[in-house]
């Protein structure tokens, strides 16, 4: 439905027009969340659930003190191909669409901008967040929707995991990390366009492999910060790679991205000598086998690293190298283990090289 149906009987609010640009309308907050198609711009932030919450919880506390809510300010909403885009006032706008049944004839104040090629929309969400700058990345990415979705693919797994070094300074002090500045990097990286890099969970696992195998090649002197940081945590997941922010080693060393690629895809299939990706299934068997349902465990070799089911590897018993009795890639031969194991090990027999480390 368009805006002129639904301020029709609204008269005596509006439209007011400010400029050739901007429209104003006060519409029932019902209307604007069940009637009008908003979309969110690629440019814009990921919504905050924490906001969202915080958001509803105060407003709903309004309404059962007053019976009414008290959103304050307006959305603003550009046009664009015919589709709204809200530019200001998403988290406002996601927890309308939570409670609005709440109070549905409560009034909302929106600004309807139009464009034109001066104001283009990614000018306009610029003018709008000037006191809360766009991360470069987002706005770099306006038109390219797959790269900009594999950084925040990433943003999702990293702050799931290590959301404790996570710091909205724009300078932190090691070893936080602002997060919009890692991810500034990443973009600007050659790492994001290689070819073997095909989504954000090989950026992470990559990060988690250099993390593992080279945190005593970063910068060194914060580390003891690095372990304080989850020390008094019940998961103990340090990050080394935040010391090395400044200097980009991990993201430039094409050795280090070359030697991970190379053993991501270990695993050859014996029969053909090609290498044969462990299918998610036969995963999923391996890390049963020795964890049931569990997300978390320790790898099977060493008895100190913590593996998940997202970064564990498989490690053959029985090496597919070994030039006797080649091992097989089933489940029978296969271990839930960690990465530095499964380096170390190389083509050695898995008990054997067990013997070796205790």
């Amino acid at each position: 439905m368009s805006l002129e149906n639904i301020v029709k009987g609204y008269d005596k609010y509006g439209p007011f027009i400010v400029d050739k640009y901007q429209t104003k309308y006060i519409i029932p907050i019902e209307s604007l969340c069940t009637s009008i198609d908003i979309h969110t711009p690629d440019l814009q932030r990921e919504a905050n659930i924490e906001v969202i919450n915080d958001i509803i919880e105060y407003q709903l506390n309004t309404y059962n003190n007053t019976k009414s809510f008290s959103f304050l300010g307006e959305l603003t909403i550009i046009i664009q191909d015919n589709k709204y885009y809200i530019i200001d006032g998403q988290h406002r706008y996601e927890a309308m669409k939570k409670i609005y049944n709440k109070c549905p004839f409560y009034l909302v104040s929106i600004n309807i901008i139009k464009p034109d090629s001066y104001l283009t929309i990614e000018k306009a969400f610029e003018l709008l967040n000037k006191s809360k700058p766009v991360p470069d990345y987002i706005i770099q990415n306006t038109t390219d929707t797959l790269k900009k979705a594999k950084l925040d693919h990433f943003k999702k797994l990293f702050i799931n995991k290590y959301k404790v070094y996570i710091s909205k300074s724009n300078n932190p002090r090691k070893p936080n990390v602002n997060i919009d500045t890692l991810l500034n990097k990443i973009n600007n990286s050659n790492l994001i366009n290689n070819n073997n890099m095909n989504n954000a969970n090989d950026i992470f696992e990559y990060m988690d492999y250099v993390n593992i195998i080279y945190w005593k090649q970063l910068d060194t002197k914060y580390n003891i910060k690095c372990i304080e940081k989850v020390d008094k945590l019940s998961e103990k997941h340090v990050l080394y790679i935040c010391n090395d922010i400044e200097d980009d080693i991990w993201l430039n060393n094409t050795d280090w991205v070359d030697e991970f690629i190379e053993h991501r895809n270990k695993i050859y299939d014996t029969t053909t000598n090609k290498r044969k990706k462990i299918s998610i299934k036969e995963r999923k068997i391996v890390w049963e086998k020795d964890f049931k349902d569990n997300e978390k465990g320790i790898c099977k070799v060493c008895n100190k690293v913590e593996i998940n089911t997202n970064t564990f590897q498989c490690g053959h018993i029985i090496s597919h190298k070994s030039h006797k009795n080649g091992g097989e890639t089933s489940f029978e031969n296969l271990k839930p283990i960690c990465v530095q194991c499964n380096n170390k090990m190389s083509s050695m027999n898995l008990y054997e090289y067990m013997k070796q480390i205790y």
